[in-house]
């Protein structure tokens, strides 16, 4: 497709269980799921503690690997100490990245085009670089774009 940039990104693959995983950026089916799952832990994974996140919330770090590497649960209980370690930090990795990069640019666009199109969502229309060309309404006004009832 002309003027589209496509990337598709190589997966990370990790050798656990005795299989080969290969760990890609999660789709919007799975967001969900692991955005729960990973929340009780995301301090512990973002300092790199593996191990005091697997000791503190099992369960939780089960389902981060489950929906980020899409194996079965059942699976992931069999694996050795350093399996899930190595899997869980691919994982994270992988859509730490994913995240911070392509979806981060993807979002500021998205953003910035509602702002064009809809003001600041509080009432204030803006300018054609997204700036906010009036004040805004008063707290607990609807936005300009809302038909008045």
């Amino acid at each position: 497709m002309e003027g589209l940039e496509v990337w598709t990104p190589e997966p990370r693959k990790v050798a656990a269980g005795g299989i080969e995983v290969a760990v890609r950026p999660l789709p919007l089916g799975r967001l969900a799921p692991f955005y729960r799952a990973v929340r009780p832990i995301a301090p512990l994974l973002a300092g790199g503690a593996y191990t005091l996140a697997i000791e503190a919330d099992t369960p939780s770090v089960r389902a981060v690997i489950v929906a980020g590497a899409e194996v079965a649960p059942e699976w992931v209980d069999g694996l050795m100490l350093d399996e899930a370690i190595r899997l869980l930090q691919a994982v994270v990795a992988v859509n730490a990245d994913f995240f911070r990069g392509r979806a981060a640019a993807a979002l500021a666009d998205a953003q910035a085009e509602m702002r064009r199109l809809f003001g600041d969502l509080t009432g204030a229309p803006t300018g054609p670089d997204g700036a906010s060309s009036s004040p805004s309404s008063p707290p607990g006004a609807p936005p300009s774009w809302m038909p008045s009832s």
